[in-house]
Protein backbone atom coordinates (compact mmCIF):
# COMPACT_ATOMS: atom_id res chain seq x y z
CA UNK A 1 0.00 0.00 0.00
CA UNK A 2 1.23 3.61 -0.99
CA UNK A 3 0.41 6.74 0.26
CA UNK A 4 0.24 8.73 -3.21
CA UNK A 5 2.80 11.16 -3.46
CA UNK A 6 4.66 10.12 -0.26
CA UNK A 7 8.01 8.95 -2.54
CA UNK A 8 10.03 12.26 -2.20
CA UNK A 9 13.14 11.07 -3.80
CA UNK A 10 15.06 10.02 -0.63
CA UNK A 11 18.09 8.13 -1.66
CA UNK A 12 18.09 4.49 -0.83
CA UNK A 13 20.22 3.71 2.31
CA UNK A 14 21.92 1.46 4.13
CA UNK A 15 20.61 0.76 7.90
CA UNK A 16 24.41 0.34 9.35
CA UNK A 17 25.84 3.73 8.07
CA UNK A 18 24.14 7.26 9.59
CA UNK A 19 22.96 9.28 6.68
CA UNK A 20 23.48 13.30 7.09
CA UNK A 21 22.31 15.39 3.76
CA UNK A 22 21.62 19.23 4.07
CA UNK A 23 18.28 19.68 3.17
CA UNK A 24 15.18 23.00 3.75
CA UNK A 25 13.22 21.69 6.26
CA UNK A 26 14.17 23.73 8.81
CA UNK A 27 12.41 26.84 7.07
CA UNK A 28 9.15 25.26 7.95
CA UNK A 29 10.13 25.30 12.03
CA UNK A 30 8.44 27.33 13.86
CA UNK A 31 9.41 30.35 14.98
CA UNK A 32 9.03 29.32 18.54
CA UNK A 33 11.00 25.82 18.01
CA UNK A 34 13.67 27.46 15.89
CA UNK A 35 14.41 29.87 18.88
CA UNK A 36 14.71 27.37 21.33
CA UNK A 37 16.89 25.32 19.05
CA UNK A 38 19.35 28.04 18.33
CA UNK A 39 19.55 29.07 22.09
CA UNK A 40 20.77 25.91 22.55
CA UNK A 41 23.39 25.80 19.68
CA UNK A 42 24.79 29.11 20.39
CA UNK A 43 25.78 28.05 24.18
CA UNK A 44 27.45 24.97 22.86
CA UNK A 45 25.32 22.16 22.74
CA UNK A 46 24.06 20.01 19.93
CA UNK A 47 19.69 20.57 19.40
CA UNK A 48 18.11 18.78 17.27
CA UNK A 49 14.18 18.29 16.02
CA UNK A 50 13.69 14.33 16.49
CA UNK A 51 10.54 12.10 15.83
CA UNK A 52 7.21 12.55 14.22
CA UNK A 53 7.62 16.47 13.12
CA UNK A 54 11.01 15.38 11.16
CA UNK A 55 8.76 11.92 9.38
CA UNK A 56 6.27 14.71 8.57
CA UNK A 57 8.85 17.30 6.83
CA UNK A 58 10.49 14.52 4.66
CA UNK A 59 6.50 13.59 4.06
CA UNK A 60 6.00 16.84 2.74
CA UNK A 61 2.99 16.87 5.43
CA UNK A 62 2.66 19.80 8.01
CA UNK A 63 3.60 18.75 11.82
CA UNK A 64 1.14 19.02 14.21
CA UNK A 65 4.12 18.71 17.30
CA UNK A 66 7.73 19.52 17.61
CA UNK A 67 9.73 17.91 19.92
CA UNK A 68 13.56 18.63 20.43
CA UNK A 69 16.34 16.31 22.14
CA UNK A 70 19.97 17.73 23.16
CA UNK A 71 22.72 16.95 24.70
CA UNK A 72 22.22 19.29 27.63
CA UNK A 73 21.66 18.28 30.92
CA UNK A 74 17.87 19.38 32.31
CA UNK A 75 19.61 21.72 35.17
CA UNK A 76 22.07 23.26 31.88
CA UNK A 77 18.17 23.77 30.21
CA UNK A 78 16.69 25.45 33.05
CA UNK A 79 19.96 27.78 33.24
CA UNK A 80 19.55 28.60 29.52
CA UNK A 81 16.12 29.49 29.57
CA UNK A 82 16.11 31.21 32.88
CA UNK A 83 14.70 34.78 31.47
CA UNK A 84 11.43 32.30 29.67
CA UNK A 85 8.97 30.28 32.05
CA UNK A 86 9.46 26.72 32.39
CA UNK A 87 8.01 23.52 33.48
CA UNK A 88 9.59 20.97 34.99
CA UNK A 89 7.54 18.43 35.28
CA UNK A 90 9.24 15.65 33.51
CA UNK A 91 12.77 16.85 34.59
CA UNK A 92 13.49 13.48 36.09
CA UNK A 93 13.10 11.62 32.62
CA UNK A 94 15.20 14.57 31.39
CA UNK A 95 12.30 16.64 29.77
CA UNK A 96 11.93 20.56 29.88
CA UNK A 97 9.17 22.61 28.78
CA UNK A 98 10.07 25.70 27.67
CA UNK A 99 7.50 28.27 26.58
CA UNK A 100 8.04 30.18 23.89
CA UNK A 101 5.36 32.89 22.73
CA UNK A 102 3.11 31.09 24.14
CA UNK A 103 4.05 27.79 22.58
CA UNK A 104 5.10 25.10 25.24
CA UNK A 105 8.21 23.58 23.47
CA UNK A 106 9.19 19.75 24.89
CA UNK A 107 13.41 18.98 24.93
CA UNK A 108 14.47 16.12 26.48
CA UNK A 109 18.25 15.41 27.10
CA UNK A 110 19.82 12.61 25.28
CA UNK A 111 19.24 9.43 26.75
CA UNK A 112 19.20 5.28 26.98
CA UNK A 113 16.70 3.43 29.01
CA UNK A 114 16.54 0.03 31.76
CA UNK A 115 14.37 -3.00 31.38
CA UNK A 116 10.81 -2.14 30.67
CA UNK A 117 9.46 -4.69 34.01
CA UNK A 118 6.08 -3.58 33.47
CA UNK A 119 6.01 -3.37 30.57
CA UNK A 120 5.11 -0.23 30.04
CA UNK A 121 7.63 2.62 31.27
CA UNK A 122 11.79 1.70 31.33
CA UNK A 123 12.90 0.81 35.37
CA UNK A 124 15.43 3.80 34.88
CA UNK A 125 16.90 6.17 32.53
CA UNK A 126 20.51 7.69 31.88
CA UNK A 127 21.35 10.26 30.45
CA UNK A 128 24.08 9.87 27.72
CA UNK A 129 26.10 12.39 25.08
CA UNK A 130 25.38 9.73 22.14
CA UNK A 131 22.54 11.09 19.81
CA UNK A 132 22.73 7.46 18.61
CA UNK A 133 22.10 6.41 22.05
CA UNK A 134 19.19 8.06 22.15
CA UNK A 135 17.56 6.98 18.75
CA UNK A 136 18.28 3.38 18.38
CA UNK A 137 16.10 3.24 21.69
CA UNK A 138 12.88 4.56 19.71
CA UNK A 139 10.12 2.56 18.36
CA UNK A 140 10.00 2.80 14.70
CA UNK A 141 12.60 4.19 12.31
CA UNK A 142 10.73 6.48 10.46
CA UNK A 143 10.76 8.27 13.87
CA UNK A 144 14.71 8.21 14.34
CA UNK A 145 15.31 11.14 12.16
CA UNK A 146 16.48 13.97 13.36
CA UNK A 147 16.98 17.78 11.91
CA UNK A 148 18.98 20.77 13.19
CA UNK A 149 18.37 24.48 13.02
CA UNK A 150 20.46 24.65 9.75
CA UNK A 151 18.86 22.20 7.91
CA UNK A 152 21.27 19.39 8.41
CA UNK A 153 19.26 16.03 8.37
CA UNK A 154 20.31 12.53 9.86
CA UNK A 155 19.05 9.35 9.51
CA UNK A 156 21.07 6.52 12.09
CA UNK A 157 18.55 3.56 11.38
CA UNK A 158 17.24 3.52 7.69
CA UNK A 159 14.40 5.89 8.10
CA UNK A 160 14.33 7.22 5.56
CA UNK A 161 14.83 4.37 3.29
CA UNK A 162 11.38 3.44 4.78
CA UNK A 163 9.75 6.38 4.34
CA UNK A 164 10.89 5.96 0.46
CA UNK A 165 9.44 2.33 0.50
CA UNK A 166 6.50 3.25 2.99
CA UNK A 167 7.03 0.69 6.12
CA UNK A 168 6.70 0.62 9.54
CA UNK A 169 9.79 -1.38 10.71
CA UNK A 170 10.94 -1.42 14.50
CA UNK A 171 14.04 -0.14 15.33
CA UNK A 172 16.89 -3.15 16.29
CA UNK A 173 14.58 -6.35 18.02
CA UNK A 174 10.70 -6.06 16.98
CA UNK A 175 9.93 -8.68 19.70
CA UNK A 176 11.77 -6.92 22.03
CA UNK A 177 10.10 -3.24 21.09
CA UNK A 178 6.99 -4.47 21.82
CA UNK A 179 7.54 -6.23 25.04
CA UNK A 180 8.98 -3.14 26.67
CA UNK A 181 5.44 -1.28 25.77
CA UNK A 182 2.54 -3.24 24.43
CA UNK A 183 1.34 0.20 23.43
CA UNK A 184 3.70 0.47 20.57
CA UNK A 185 1.00 -2.37 18.83
CA UNK A 186 -1.31 -0.24 18.69
CA UNK A 187 1.12 2.63 17.33
CA UNK A 188 2.10 0.53 14.90
CA UNK A 189 -1.21 0.29 13.29
CA UNK A 190 -2.26 4.10 14.19
CA UNK A 191 1.13 4.61 11.91
CA UNK A 192 0.22 2.23 8.83
CA UNK A 193 -3.48 3.43 9.04
CA UNK A 194 -2.92 7.43 9.12
CA UNK A 195 0.18 7.24 6.67
CA UNK A 196 -0.82 3.88 4.40
CA UNK A 197 2.37 2.37 5.02
CA UNK A 198 2.98 -1.30 5.29
CA UNK A 199 3.92 -2.87 8.09
CA UNK A 200 7.52 -4.72 7.69
CA UNK A 201 6.78 -8.52 7.82
CA UNK A 202 9.00 -8.72 11.38
CA UNK A 203 7.53 -6.09 13.12
CA UNK A 204 3.92 -7.58 11.91
CA UNK A 205 4.94 -11.07 13.40
CA UNK A 206 5.91 -9.62 16.66
CA UNK A 207 3.11 -6.89 16.80
CA UNK A 208 0.46 -10.32 16.34
CA UNK A 209 2.90 -12.11 19.15
CA UNK A 210 3.14 -9.48 21.87
CA UNK A 211 -0.38 -7.96 20.95
CA UNK A 212 -1.86 -9.78 24.18
CA UNK A 213 0.69 -7.65 26.68
CA UNK A 214 -1.84 -4.91 25.44
CA UNK A 215 -4.08 -6.38 28.09
CA UNK A 216 -1.85 -5.07 30.82
CA UNK A 217 -2.13 -1.47 29.55
CA UNK A 218 -4.09 1.29 30.67
CA UNK A 219 -7.24 1.52 28.87
CA UNK A 220 -6.69 5.71 28.86
CA UNK A 221 -3.49 4.67 26.40
CA UNK A 222 -5.00 2.12 24.40
CA UNK A 223 -7.82 5.37 23.84
CA UNK A 224 -6.17 8.07 21.97
CA UNK A 225 -3.92 5.93 19.94
CA UNK A 226 -6.84 3.52 18.55
CA UNK A 227 -9.09 6.29 18.03
CA UNK A 228 -6.42 7.92 16.32
CA UNK A 229 -5.90 4.18 14.22
CA UNK A 230 -9.80 4.44 13.57
CA UNK A 231 -9.51 7.59 12.01
CA UNK A 232 -6.98 7.21 9.65
CA UNK A 233 -7.25 7.43 5.88
CA UNK A 234 -6.09 3.78 5.27
CA UNK A 235 -8.41 1.94 7.87
CA UNK A 236 -9.78 -0.55 5.94
CA UNK A 237 -6.62 -2.82 5.37
CA UNK A 238 -5.35 -2.32 9.33
CA UNK A 239 -9.30 -3.57 10.00
CA UNK A 240 -8.96 -6.75 7.62
CA UNK A 241 -5.71 -7.85 8.60
CA UNK A 242 -5.29 -7.37 12.42
CA UNK A 243 -8.85 -8.32 13.56
CA UNK A 244 -7.46 -10.41 16.37
CA UNK A 245 -5.59 -7.57 17.61
CA UNK A 246 -8.94 -5.54 17.78
CA UNK A 247 -10.36 -8.49 19.69
CA UNK A 248 -7.76 -8.34 22.28
CA UNK A 249 -9.39 -4.53 22.70
CA UNK A 250 -12.87 -5.09 22.36
CA UNK A 251 -13.61 -8.76 22.54
CA UNK A 252 -17.42 -8.12 21.56
CA UNK A 253 -15.46 -7.95 17.94
CA UNK A 254 -15.08 -11.18 18.20
CA UNK A 255 -18.96 -12.58 17.24
CA UNK A 256 -19.00 -10.66 14.29
CA UNK A 257 -16.09 -11.80 12.60
CA UNK A 258 -17.77 -14.64 10.21
CA UNK A 259 -21.08 -14.09 11.21
CA UNK A 260 -23.17 -15.21 7.97
CA UNK A 261 -26.03 -12.83 7.83
CA UNK A 262 -28.12 -14.76 5.53
CA UNK A 263 -29.97 -12.28 4.10
CA UNK A 264 -30.49 -11.01 0.61
CA UNK A 265 -29.56 -7.46 1.44
CA UNK A 266 -26.41 -8.74 2.66
CA UNK A 267 -23.13 -9.92 0.78
CA UNK A 268 -20.46 -10.00 3.51
CA UNK A 269 -20.63 -11.55 7.01
CA UNK A 270 -21.20 -8.94 9.82
CA UNK A 271 -17.06 -8.27 10.47
CA UNK A 272 -16.70 -7.61 6.80
CA UNK A 273 -19.73 -5.10 6.71
CA UNK A 274 -18.64 -3.32 9.44
CA UNK A 275 -14.88 -2.82 7.87
CA UNK A 276 -16.38 -1.25 4.93
CA UNK A 277 -18.85 1.20 6.74
CA UNK A 278 -16.16 2.75 8.72
CA UNK A 279 -14.05 3.02 5.80
CA UNK A 280 -17.23 4.93 3.92
CA UNK A 281 -17.74 7.18 6.68
CA UNK A 282 -15.67 10.71 7.21
CA UNK A 283 -12.83 10.23 9.35
CA UNK A 284 -14.60 11.81 12.46
CA UNK A 285 -13.92 10.23 16.11
CA UNK A 286 -17.64 9.65 16.75
CA UNK A 287 -19.32 8.53 13.36
CA UNK A 288 -16.35 5.94 12.96
CA UNK A 289 -16.81 4.65 16.46
CA UNK A 290 -20.42 4.36 15.25
CA UNK A 291 -19.66 2.56 12.31
CA UNK A 292 -17.60 0.25 14.34
CA UNK A 293 -20.13 -0.67 16.43
CA UNK A 294 -23.72 0.23 14.71
CA UNK A 295 -23.72 -3.86 14.03
CA UNK A 296 -22.56 -5.04 17.34
CA UNK A 297 -26.03 -6.45 18.40
CA UNK A 298 -26.90 -8.49 15.43
CA UNK A 299 -25.43 -11.92 16.92
CA UNK A 300 -27.18 -11.35 19.82
CA UNK A 301 -30.67 -10.71 18.35
CA UNK A 302 -30.13 -12.79 15.12
CA UNK A 303 -33.42 -15.04 13.98
CA UNK A 304 -34.36 -17.23 10.98
CA UNK A 305 -37.70 -17.16 9.58
CA UNK A 306 -39.51 -19.80 8.28
CA UNK A 307 -37.73 -19.24 4.71
CA UNK A 308 -34.51 -19.36 6.50
CA UNK A 309 -34.01 -15.79 6.10
CA UNK A 310 -31.86 -13.99 8.42
CA UNK A 311 -33.49 -10.86 10.26
CA UNK A 312 -31.80 -8.68 13.13
CA UNK A 313 -34.77 -7.20 15.25
CA UNK A 314 -33.32 -4.94 17.84
CA UNK A 315 -29.96 -4.94 16.71
CA UNK A 316 -29.72 -1.14 17.00
CA UNK A 317 -30.76 -0.93 20.80
CA UNK A 318 -28.57 -4.21 22.00
CA UNK A 319 -25.85 -2.34 19.85
CA UNK A 320 -26.08 1.47 21.53
CA UNK A 321 -26.14 -0.73 24.89
CA UNK A 322 -23.14 -2.26 23.83
CA UNK A 323 -21.35 -0.01 22.97
CA UNK A 324 -22.39 2.58 26.02
CA UNK A 325 -20.57 -0.66 28.08
CA UNK A 326 -17.58 -1.01 25.31
CA UNK A 327 -16.68 2.85 25.35
CA UNK A 328 -17.25 3.11 29.19
CA UNK A 329 -14.46 0.24 29.66
CA UNK A 330 -12.41 2.08 26.87
CA UNK A 331 -12.53 5.26 29.54
CA UNK A 332 -14.18 7.31 26.46
CA UNK A 333 -15.29 10.86 27.33
CA UNK A 334 -18.95 11.32 28.21
CA UNK A 335 -20.10 13.13 25.28
CA UNK A 336 -18.29 11.16 22.81
CA UNK A 337 -20.23 7.89 24.03
CA UNK A 338 -23.61 9.63 24.14
CA UNK A 339 -22.82 10.67 20.61
CA UNK A 340 -21.95 7.15 19.48
CA UNK A 341 -24.47 5.36 21.43
CA UNK A 342 -27.65 7.97 19.77
CA UNK A 343 -26.23 7.29 16.64
CA UNK A 344 -26.33 3.43 16.66
CA UNK A 345 -29.57 3.42 18.23
CA UNK A 346 -31.40 5.55 15.80
CA UNK A 347 -29.24 4.55 12.59
CA UNK A 348 -32.22 2.56 11.72
CA UNK A 349 -34.50 5.10 11.88
CA UNK A 350 -35.96 5.70 8.72
CA UNK A 351 -35.43 9.01 6.58
CA UNK A 352 -36.47 11.13 3.76
CA UNK A 353 -35.88 14.03 1.65
CA UNK A 354 -39.94 15.15 2.46
CA UNK A 355 -39.29 18.90 3.68
CA UNK A 356 -41.68 17.85 7.20
CA UNK A 357 -39.74 14.64 7.86
CA UNK A 358 -36.53 16.47 7.22
CA UNK A 359 -37.62 19.28 10.17
CA UNK A 360 -39.39 16.72 12.46
CA UNK A 361 -35.57 14.89 12.36
CA UNK A 362 -33.78 17.86 13.08
CA UNK A 363 -35.98 18.79 15.86
CA UNK A 364 -35.49 15.29 17.39
CA UNK A 365 -31.64 14.55 17.03
CA UNK A 366 -30.43 18.25 16.01
CA UNK A 367 -28.23 19.21 12.54
CA UNK A 368 -24.87 17.70 13.67
CA UNK A 369 -26.69 13.98 14.60
CA UNK A 370 -28.15 14.39 11.26
CA UNK A 371 -25.33 14.87 9.53
CA UNK A 372 -23.59 11.73 10.78
CA UNK A 373 -26.76 9.61 10.97
CA UNK A 374 -27.23 10.31 7.16
CA UNK A 375 -23.37 9.21 6.47
CA UNK A 376 -23.62 6.64 8.21
CA UNK A 377 -26.80 5.23 6.31
CA UNK A 378 -24.73 5.67 3.01
CA UNK A 379 -21.40 3.96 3.95
CA UNK A 380 -24.24 1.10 5.38
CA UNK A 381 -26.38 0.93 2.49
CA UNK A 382 -22.36 1.15 0.28
CA UNK A 383 -21.71 -2.19 1.92
CA UNK A 384 -24.73 -4.00 1.55
CA UNK A 385 -25.98 -6.31 -1.17
CA UNK A 386 -27.03 -4.75 -4.94
CA UNK A 387 -30.52 -4.59 -3.10
CA UNK A 388 -29.63 -1.80 -1.36
CA UNK A 389 -28.52 0.31 -3.80
CA UNK A 390 -31.62 2.10 -4.52
CA UNK A 391 -31.73 3.85 -0.77
CA UNK A 392 -28.64 5.50 -1.38
CA UNK A 393 -30.01 8.32 -3.99
CA UNK A 394 -32.94 8.97 -1.36
CA UNK A 395 -30.37 9.37 1.43
CA UNK A 396 -27.83 11.77 -0.81
CA UNK A 397 -31.15 13.61 -1.61
CA UNK A 398 -32.11 13.92 2.54
CA UNK A 399 -28.37 15.16 2.67
CA UNK A 400 -28.74 17.99 0.71
CA UNK A 401 -32.29 18.83 1.75
CA UNK A 402 -30.97 18.97 5.14
CA UNK A 403 -27.99 21.42 4.36
CA UNK A 404 -30.78 23.82 2.64
CA UNK A 405 -33.28 23.64 5.44
CA UNK A 406 -30.47 24.57 7.94
CA UNK A 407 -29.06 27.33 5.47
CA UNK A 408 -32.39 28.80 5.06
CA UNK A 409 -32.36 28.84 8.77
CA UNK A 410 -35.99 27.14 9.03
CA UNK A 411 -37.76 26.98 11.60
CA UNK A 412 -37.31 23.05 13.53
CA UNK A 413 -36.55 23.87 17.12
CA UNK A 414 -38.23 25.53 19.77
CA UNK A 415 -35.52 28.30 20.01
CA UNK A 416 -36.15 28.96 16.32
CA UNK A 417 -40.03 29.56 17.01
CA UNK A 418 -40.59 33.49 16.45
CA UNK A 419 -42.39 33.47 20.16
CA UNK A 420 -41.34 32.44 23.48
CA UNK A 421 -42.59 32.04 27.02
CA UNK A 422 -42.39 35.42 28.07
CA UNK A 423 -44.53 36.55 25.11
CA UNK A 424 -47.16 34.17 26.00
CA UNK A 425 -47.54 35.41 29.33
CA UNK A 426 -47.79 38.41 28.11
CA UNK A 427 -51.14 37.56 26.89
CA UNK A 428 -52.26 36.33 29.42
CA UNK A 429 -50.56 32.50 30.17
CA UNK A 430 -49.94 31.14 33.33
CA UNK A 431 -46.57 30.18 33.85
CA UNK A 432 -45.59 26.64 34.11
CA UNK A 433 -45.19 23.45 32.02
CA UNK A 434 -48.14 24.16 30.05
CA UNK A 435 -46.51 26.71 28.10
CA UNK A 436 -43.91 24.37 27.42
CA UNK A 437 -46.23 21.94 25.76
CA UNK A 438 -47.78 25.00 23.82
CA UNK A 439 -44.67 25.95 22.29
CA UNK A 440 -43.51 22.16 21.69
CA UNK A 441 -47.14 22.04 20.06
CA UNK A 442 -46.66 25.64 18.02
CA UNK A 443 -43.66 24.22 16.20
CA UNK A 444 -45.29 20.86 15.08
CA UNK A 445 -47.39 23.18 13.54
CA UNK A 446 -44.69 25.68 11.73
CA UNK A 447 -43.17 22.12 10.64
CA UNK A 448 -46.05 20.72 9.50
CA UNK A 449 -46.98 24.46 7.54
CA UNK A 450 -50.10 24.76 9.14
CA UNK A 451 -49.00 28.10 11.04
CA UNK A 452 -46.03 30.82 9.88
CA UNK A 453 -43.07 31.20 11.90
CA UNK A 454 -44.17 34.73 12.86
CA UNK A 455 -44.88 36.34 15.87
CA UNK A 456 -48.18 38.13 14.90
CA UNK A 457 -49.13 34.80 13.59
CA UNK A 458 -48.50 32.85 16.12
CA UNK A 459 -49.93 34.67 18.93
CA UNK A 460 -53.11 35.12 16.46
CA UNK A 461 -53.27 31.15 16.67
CA UNK A 462 -52.92 30.96 19.98
CA UNK A 463 -55.42 33.54 21.03
CA UNK A 464 -58.22 31.96 18.63
CA UNK A 465 -57.60 28.39 19.77
CA UNK A 466 -57.33 29.33 22.98
CA UNK A 467 -60.45 31.29 24.87
CA UNK A 468 -59.97 33.72 27.77
CA UNK A 469 -60.84 31.62 30.76
CA UNK A 470 -59.79 28.42 30.08
CA UNK A 471 -57.02 26.00 31.79
CA UNK A 472 -54.01 28.02 30.20
CA UNK A 473 -54.98 31.35 30.01
CA UNK A 474 -57.06 34.05 32.26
Amino acid sequence: MRLPGSSIGIPACDESVMIEKRTQYHLQIPDPVLNCMEVLSTSGCEAWLVGGSVRDLCMGRTPTDYDLTTNAKPEAMLALFSARKTLDAGIKHGTVTVIVDGRPVEITTYRTEGAYSDGRRPDYVEFTPSLEKDLVRRDFTINTLVLNEKGILRDYTGGLEDIRKNLIRCVGDASDRFREDALRVIRALRFASVLGFTIEPETSAALSAQAPLLRHIAAERIWTEFTGLLCGGFVRPILEDYADIFAIIIPELLAMRNFDQRNPYHKYDVWAHTIRVVEGVPPEKVIRLAALLHDAGKPKTFTLDDEGIGHFYGHDAEGARMASEILLRMKCDTRTRTSVEELIRIHCVPISPDEKTVKRRLNQYGAETIHRLIDLKIADAKAQSELSADRIAPLLETREAVRDCVARADCFSIRSLAIDGADLIQIGMKEGPEIGKLLEDLLQKVICGEVKNDRTALLGYVISEKEVGSDTIV
